[in-house]
């Protein structure tokens, strides 16, 4: 039996294809072991029997084994570390770039809580700083970052690219991309998850460098304070980090 263990903070999707020669009994046979296996997070184990063995058997027959080949097909991205980061492919959890190792380490963790305690997974995005990052669907100076919030359980992911931020999207320039001195905040008004409270309006002004509170509140009532601030990095480049964020119903 073959174990493949994968580091904790990797959880992707990959795909091998493998050759194998089984030799059973006391003569060489050439056998291509069928398909593909499909690898996930934490431990796989793969088990080879010769060709036409009862494969529900306590203890089947198994032949002599040995790889020939192991060949990485594709790999899918799930969620968690990502080691085809751009930016780094280390220091990244769920399209966040971290300054510190610990920090990617500490939030691929709380990927993995499952928190239905009134909003504790919302920690998970306090205090996160990403470089807000550009979009194939906007003008090529913009730059987004986004809060995406489950309003059912409070799990909260800063993404930095703005692609998904059903709570909070952060975009800079703002006032229709004439002013480079602020960004402005907004939920996702294509998810429809998420609008201001008080509701009416349709986006927040956020000076360079100025944290700036915002209300969010879900259809199903659940409602989020959050604090963030945007700061320039130069060469139009920007940061973008929750400063705080909290249930307040």
């Amino acid at each position: 039996m073959m174990h493949i263990g994968l580091m904790a903070i990797m959880r992707a999707g990959i795909v091998l294809g493998i050759a194998v020669t089984l030799m059973p009994g006391g003569g060489p046979a050439q056998a291509q072991f069928g398909g593909e296996v499909s690898v996930g997070k934490g431990r796989t184990s793969i088990r080879i029997v010769a060709p036409g063995a009862n494969t529900n058997a306590v203890n089947p027959v198994q032949g002599n084994r040995r790889f020939v080949s192991r060949t990485i097909k594709q790999i899918n991205i799930v969620n968690g570390n990502n080691p085809l980061n751009q930016i780094d492919p280390v220091r990244n959890n769920n399209g966040q770039v971290f300054a510190q190792l610990q920090d990617a380490v500490n939030a691929n963790q709380g990927n993995n809580n499952n928190n239905n305690d009134n909003g504790a997974g919302l920690a998970n995005c306090q205090g996160v700083t990403v470089q807000m990052q550009a979009s194939g669907t906007a003008p090529a100076d913009f730059r987004f970052a986004s809060l995406d919030i489950d309003p059912n359980n409070g799990s909260c992911t800063v993404v930095a690219d703005g692609s998904t931020g059903s709570a909070l999207i952060a975009q800079i320039p703002s006032n229709g991309g004439t002013d480079f001195a602020a960004a402005e905040v907004f939920p996702d008004r294509l998810v429809g998850l998420f609008e201001f409270d008080p509701p009416g309006a349709l986006n927040v002004r956020v000076p360079l460098d100025v944290p700036t509170s915002v209300t969010v509140k879900a259809t199903n009532g659940f409602t989020v304070q959050i604090t963030v601030t945007v700061s320039a990095l130069g060469g139009g480049e920007f940061n973008f980090t929750v400063n705080a964020i909290q249930q307040v119903a």
